[in-house]
């Protein structure tokens, strides 16, 4: 009596511990589901930011660059003015 009472008990405690684990997975589909539409949009818009950004950067760049030649050129004029100069003192 009391086996059978102990098996009995562990037969409820497995049918217990399957359902929960069926519940958890069934919130697991329901959350992948439901989430995953939105990681994904979210991802999407992640990305596109990241190529705007990029794009911005990469404008910046080059009229960073620009800058940097018209700056050089400048000088480069200054140098030759001042060389001029002192030629001629």
């Amino acid at each position: 009596m009391i086996w059978s009472s102990v098996i009995l008990m562990t037969v409820i405690d497995v049918l217990i511990i399957f359902a929960a684990v069926c519940l958890v997975i069934i919130c697991i589909k329901y959350l992948v589901k439901t989430l995953f539409p939105r990681l994904s949009a979210t991802t999407d818009i992640l990305e596109q930011k990241m190529r705007d950004h990029s794009s911005e950067i990469m404008a910046i760049n080059v009229q960073l660059r620009q800058e940097i030649a018209e700056r050089k050129q400048a000088e480069e004029n200054l140098l030759n003015i001042a060389k001029g100069i002192s030629a001629n003192t």
